[in-house]
């Protein structure tokens, strides 16, 4: 009896030492190194003095770095024209698009849709915007930079027949063209992404009728200060 007591008290004395002593010098090492992994945020060099422009980038580069940028966001090395998409189903593109908003010349927040079934008046749903994102953008243009606000439009669920009957009817041009017209007053919009090549040309619609209908609602737009970028992905061969 003596001997197992004393067994069970030995126990938990070295259970009790192992719990109560300072972690080793090791330790506290990986602890700080993984702690330092997880940054996140702003730094003092950019990537071309953190020597992460490279040929071959390593993994572990990738993933320590991922989180981190430099802290000059409104530095521009690219000086064209830079455009960027925010999605409703991810609220941090929204977040980035303000702090990096002197990186971008347009942005392009993924919210208009004409639904189908509606080309009788050509409504455009406009439930997903975001009113308050858009008076921030706003707020962060200066005479040095502005960036403009061209939500995409998406014709969802659309026909090869509905693109034909803009295409043929002048009448629905204009119901078109007066419901972008309409959104862009209210929302106070820089213009519009069409995302449409995909949906008709790929689909097998005359190339001749999708480029007659954005000419049409690019120069309709034009007229009023505007701007139309028309998202053309790659060719899938």
């Amino acid at each position: 009896m003596n001997a197992v007591t004393l067994i069970v008290i030995l126990c938990i004395g070295e259970l009790c030492c192992g719990t109560l002593s300072p972690p080793e010098r090791k330790n506290i090492k990986e602890k700080k190194k993984v702690n330092n992994k997880l940054y996140q945020g702003p730094v003092l060099q950019n990537v071309f003095q953190r020597n992460l422009v490279v040929e071959n980038p390593k993994q572990q580069d990738i993933l320590h770095e991922s989180g981190r940028y430099f802290q000059d966001t409104n530095h521009r090395r690219f000086k064209k024209d830079v455009l960027g998409y925010c999605t409703s189903w991810n609220a941090d593109g929204f977040k980035v698009s303000k702090t990096f908003h002197g990186k971008f010349t347009m942005i392009s927040p993924v919210w208009l849709s004409f639904p189908f079934g509606n080309t009788s008046t050509y409504q455009l749903a406009t439930d997903s915007i975001k009113i308050n994102w858009i008076k921030e953008m706003r707020a962060n243009n200066n005479v040095n930079h502005s960036v403009k606000l061209l939500p995409r439009v998406l014709f969802e669920h659309w026909s090869i027949d509905d693109i034909i009957k803009i295409y043929n009817n002048t009448e629905s041009q204009t119901q078109l063209i007066i419901s972008l017209l309409d959104a862009a007053q209210t929302f106070h919009f820089d213009g519009y992404v069409l995302e449409m090549w995909n949906q008709f040309v790929f689909a097998g619609a005359n190339m001749s009728v999708v480029t007659f209908v954005v000419r049409f609602i690019a120069q309709k737009l034009k007229k009023h200060n505007l701007n139309i970028v028309l998202a053309i992905p790659p060719s899938r061969g």
